[in-house]
This record gives C-alpha cells, sequence and structure tokens, in this order.
C-alpha cells in the first residue's frame, strides 16, 4: 500500500513466512500500520485464495470480514457468454478503532493442488512499501516462484529457507517439487 497521509489508517510494512503442511502452504503475515484518527477505521487487505486461521491486533483477537462486492447492475441487452467476467473476489477488511501504531497478526492457509509430483499454490498477498515472502521447504526439495526454478541457499540435503522480495503483481505462484 502506498501511504496516502490523507487517510485514516496506513500499513508500514509486510512480512510473510510460508511453510508447507501436509497438502496446505501455511502463511503467517505479520502486517504494521498506523491510524491516525479517533474511532472505527477500515484496512482492507488484498489477500486472495486465502482462508484466515488466526487473527490478532496487538496479540488481541482482530475484528475481520471479507466484504463480498455488489454484483453489477445488469446490462440492457445480455452479453455474449464470452464477455461475462467473474465476479470480483471477497476482500477483507480489518476493522480498528484505536489511534497509533499496531501489529497485525495472520495466519493463512491455502491447498497445495498436485501437478505431476509437484504442489502447487496460486494466491495473492497484499503489498506494501517494503514486502517479502519468506518460504521454508524440507530437504531435498527445490522452489519455483512464476515458473522459474531457484537456486538453493543450502546443500540439497538440508532444509532451505527462501527469501523473495514481493512485487507490484498481487499474485502469486509457488511451486515445490
Amino acid at each position: 500500500y502506498q501511504c496516502d497521509w490523507s487517510s485514516d489508517v496506513c500499513s508500514s510494512d509486510l512480512e510473510y513466512t510460508a511453510k508447507i503442511d501436509g497438502d496446505h502452504l501455511v502463511i503467517a503475515a505479520t502486517i504494521r500500520f498506523q491510524q491516525f484518527t479517533h474511532g472505527w477505521v477500515e484496512l482492507p487487505l488484498d489477500f486472495g485464495n486465502l482462508s484466515v486461521l488466526r487473527a490478532t491486533v496487538n496479540d488481541q483477537p482482530a475484528k475481520l470480514v471479507r466484504r463480498v462486492p455488489a454484483p453489477p447492475k445488469p446490462a440492457v441487452q445480455s452479453a455474449p457468454a464470452s464477455k461475462i467476467s467473474a465476479p470480483a473476489p471477497a476482500q477483507l477488511v480489518l476493522f480498528h478503532n484505536q489511534v497509533g501504531a499496531a501489529t497485525l497478526k495472520l495466519e493463512l492457509s491455502t491447498i497445495l493442488e498436485s501437478v505431476g509430483g509437484d504442489k502447487s499454490a496460486r494466491f495473492d498477498l497484499a503489498d506494501a512499501p517494503a514486502s517479502v515472502l519468506q518460504v521454508d521447504v524440507a530437504a531435498n526439495r527445490t522452489m519455483k516462484w512464476f515458473g522459474r526454478t531457484l537456486d538453493r541457499p543450502t546443500p540439497a540435503d538440508q532444509p532451505a529457507t527462501y527469501r523473495l522480495p514481493r512485487s507490484e503483481e498481487h499474485t502469486s505462484e509457488l511451486q515445490s517439487h
């Protein structure tokens, strides 16, 4: 997120740590943010294809909702089937009401799909001016990031930790083989 100083709340940085747990990719997200005004504010979080397992703000339960966008108004003429777009995904929104700095911690999960002998996941992560995805993988496994095989940071017989910079593109494609 770019910090718009006219906003009531602004995130400053995000940290992601992911690990493979059986047939799931589990992601721990830490989001630091600042609330500038009194009263309830909303912080939209652009996560997609991820389930929320746990959420806290400053170690207290977080107030989160998934906001489903309103359906588009029907067109006067019916559009051909090829022109009908899929509905927009629900957006995760944090409600917060305390002025000052705070830390949101999320535990997120998505299913790993089998692709041949590999495990693959596609998901959307929110961005901030500084965000990194750290992925821990078992020994004798390698990682692909957007179709590119990454060099292992450790010998093949040891667990590895990959640190991947986040880009403007929200959708992430991760494959372990």
